[in-house]
C-alpha cells in the first residue's frame, strides 16, 4: 500500500502503524533549509487567547512590532479578516490580500508590508518576500492534532 501525505494528524499515523505497517515518512527541506542549512522556525511560539477580542489584539501587537523590521505574512480566519484589514488601512500599512499570482509576484519586490492569507491559502502557496518574512497565523483551532 502506498499513500502521500503532506501533513497528517498523530492519530491517523498510528493507525496506520497499528493496523497496516509502520509508515516510512519521507521528510523534505525547504528551499532555506537547503541554502542556509537550518530551518526556518528554531522557536515557533503558540499564543493562546481565551477570546477573539483578546487573539485579535495579541494579532495587532505582532503586526505593528513587526512591520517595519521585517515583512508580515498573516494566515487567518474570515473571522478576524474584515477587522484586521481595517486596522492595516486606518495604520496606512502597505499591505496585500490573496493568493493569486499577481499578487504574489508584486510582494515579491517587497522589503516590508503585510500579506493575508486564507487558511486555504496558506497551504502550498509560494509566498516570498525580498527578504525573510514573519508568519503569524491566526485561527481558532478545533482539535489537538492541528497544533502539531
Amino acid at each position: 500500500m502506498i499513500a502521500f501525505t503532506a501533513t497528517s494528524s498523530v492519530s491517523y499515523e498510528r493507525l496506520v502503524y497499528h493496523c497496516i505497517c509502520p509508515p516510512t515518512v519521507l521528510k523534505f527541506k525547504s528551499e532555506f533549509e537547503l541554502v542556509h542549512g537550518s530551518a526556518p522556525v528554531a522557536d515557533p511560539t503558540i499564543v493562546s487567547c481565551v477570546s477573539n477580542d483578546s487573539l485579535f489584539a495579541s494579532l495587532v501587537a505582532d503586526v505593528d512590532k513587526h512591520f517595519e523590521l521585517h515583512p508580515v505574512i498573516i494566515i487567518t480566519d474570515a473571522s478576524y479578516r474584515d477587522r484586521l484589514l481595517r486596522h492595516l488601512k486606518d495604520s496606512k500599512m502597505k499591505h496585500a490580500e490573496g493568493g493569486q499570482q499577481h499578487i504574489l509576484a508584486e510582494v515579491r519586490n517587497w522589503d516590508y508590508g503585510v500579506l493575508m492569507l486564507t487558511r486555504e491559502e496558506g497551504r502550498g502557496v509560494d509566498t516570498r518576500f525580498k527578504r525573510n518574512a514573519i508568519v503569524l497565523i491566526a485561527t481558532t483551532v478545533s482539535s489537538y492534532h492541528e497544533l502539531q
